[in-house]
């Protein structure tokens, strides 16, 4: 989808507080399939048994195929009442997003990433601007003696 149209306009339920940090942050294909999930929980917890499948793990295909949080990781933003944070989306889905050089990636919350510590570049970036970016990673570098060997 073009980078362009999803800056110019976005789905309806992206209206709501709940998208209000992802408005013109990714693409409008990623927000479709952010909403059927957000849709499947507001649908879930109307059953008794909503707290126990919603909050337990999951290998859903969604976050596989797309790098889009699930059901399971959207449903604390939705019990919190806070915006779901762009953390939860993969960088390739963000307008003007980082390169990616990277294949480990799950959806994680800002406070999961600041206390977990963590050597991985990408999350030191989140949301900071390019300088920032730039610095953090020159200090990586230089902290490195020898590079990294990769298997041929």
């Amino acid at each position: 989808m073009d980078e362009q149209e999803s800056l110019q306009k976005y789905p309806r339920l992206a209206q709501t507080y709940a998208f209000a940090d992802l408005r013109y942050c990714i693409s409008n294909f990623a927000l479709d399939l952010l909403q059927k999930e957000w849709q499947s929980i507001t649908q879930q917890t109307a059953t008794p048994t909503a707290l126990q499948v919603l909050s337990g793990g999951c290998s859903c295909e969604i976050i596989l195929r797309f790098g889009i949080a699930c059901k399971h990781h959207l449903f604390r933003a939705f019990r919190s009442g806070k915006p779901i944070p762009r953390s939860l989306v993969h960088p390739r889905w963000w307008i003007h997003g980082p390169i990616i050089n990277f294949t480990d990636w799950h959806p994680k919350y800002v406070e999961e990433i600041e206390t977990q510590p963590s050597s991985d570049v990408f999350f030191k970036t989140v949301g900071k601007t390019k300088r920032e970016i730039t610095k953090t990673c020159s200090g990586t570098w230089k902290r490195r003696k020898k590079p990294i060997p990769y298997p041929i």
